[in-house]
């Protein structure tokens, strides 16, 4: 439950207006918004109508058409025995009646906590980007270098085609 609710809240921070993760910082207006109460209520209001609405997707079919890849798989048996009218929720519960208030309760608690999560991902952005950049970097030169150690080997691959053979005397 715990991924899904992070998950979720970064979805919601990622798609609320004016926040841009790719830059240095993120704006205190945001943060300050995402402590405010009313703010949090809303954005639990909709992650927990988003979630009712995800756990009501019958996964059967889904379920039986990836069991179709490795048929001999548990989930496949799994599948193949599944009711049609199975819905994400009724495999997330797992048989629990209070799956669907306690998953409330969690978005619930965690979206209380959205302001104080940003606050410290607003004094780690710095170096996050920072990472990223490095990574960019070391990515394009592997890359790179890569693209040379394939450019040697096909001119060796050449060398070898083009090389007479060796005589037998």
């Amino acid at each position: 439950m715990r991924s899904v609710m992070a998950t979720l809240m970064a979805t919601v921070l990622i798609a609320s207006p004016g926040v841009a993760f790719a830059q240095p910082s993120i704006p205190d207006e945001v943060i300050d918004k995402l402590d405010d109460p009313r703010t949090q209520e809303a954005i639990a209001d909709a992650l927990a109508e988003m979630v009712r609405a995800m756990m009501t997707v019958k996964i059967a079919p889904i379920a039986k058409a990836v069991a179709k890849i490795d048929p001999d798989s548990e989930s496949a048996r799994d599948a193949r025995g599944m009711d049609d009218d199975t819905t994400l929720g009724d495999i997330a519960a797992k048989g629990d009646p209070d799956y669907a208030d306690d998953m409330e309760d969690g978005i619930r608690r965690t979206t209380r906590m959205s302001g104080t999560m940003m606050r410290q991902m607003a004094k780690m952005m710095p170096v996050l980007v920072g990472m990223a950049k490095d990574m960019g970097a070391q990515m394009e030169d592997a890359v790179e270098r890569a693209a040379q150690d394939t450019e040697r080997e096909t001119d060796r691959d050449q060398d070898r085609k083009t090389e007479p053979a060796p005589r037998e005397d």
